[in-house]
């Protein structure tokens, strides 16, 4: 949207109004810019940077010329931001995988014991849990069983970290991914997109 205010603002020499509303309907977001016609031809590059955005970000961009005003309308998808739950008790780690999360357009809940682990993914039934065995009360490997095994959660694609050796176990009580710790940002981002599909 501040590309696009750029560029009209460029192109708009008649230095005419730019009228600006919106419409939200269920899943998309409808912004639409009226201002004086101009000619396309002469401002290509700079709406050819918009349409590379918009692809960038799946939004749909349409062009409509008059003599008197050219209309530009975005459409912008509302996605609703996936939710992950991530089980750890370790204050760097949690704040790290955090920043990746943040970063990356995900919604977290945090909780540190396996007892808080197991009611959170029960109430807010996340999109996918990264789980640090080494928590108590239960233990992480309790953890992920309880929540494999219940009809509830089975379906809850989990990720373990830890520093142990134990990839083989992990997957066999029921993870979809093991990382070893310490994860990096590309090898986590990996692990939740391949999930998120």
């Amino acid at each position: 949207l501040v590309e696009l205010f750029n560029v009209l603002l460029k192109i708009n020499v008649a230095q005419s109004r730019i009228l600006v509303h919106s419409i939200v309907q269920p899943e998309t977001i409808i912004c639409c810019f009226e201002t004086a016609a101009f000619e396309t031809k002469t401002v290509q590059s700079q709406l050819d940077t918009i349409y590379q955005l918009s692809k960038s970000s799946n939004v749909t961009v349409q062009i409509d010329q008059s003599d008197i005003k050219t209309v530009i309308e975005l459409h912008i998808p509302i996605l609703t931001p996936k939710i992950v739950l991530l089980v750890d008790v370790n204050e760097d780690f949690i704040e790290l995988v955090s920043r990746y999360l943040f970063q990356y357009g995900y919604q977290y809940v945090i909780a540190r014991t396996g007892k808080e682990a197991i009611d959170k993914a029960r109430t807010i039934n996340p999109n996918a849990i990264i789980l640090d065995v080494m928590i108590t009360e239960p233990d992480g490997w309790s953890v992920l069983q309880t929540l494999h095994n219940h009809h509830a959660s089975f379906e809850i694609p989990i990720i373990v970290t830890t520093v142990l050796s134990a990839s083989e176990l992990a997957m066999a009580l029921g993870a979809v991914a093991f990382l070893s710790k310490p994860i990096s940002e590309v090898d986590l981002m990996n692990a939740l997109s391949d999930m998120m599909v």
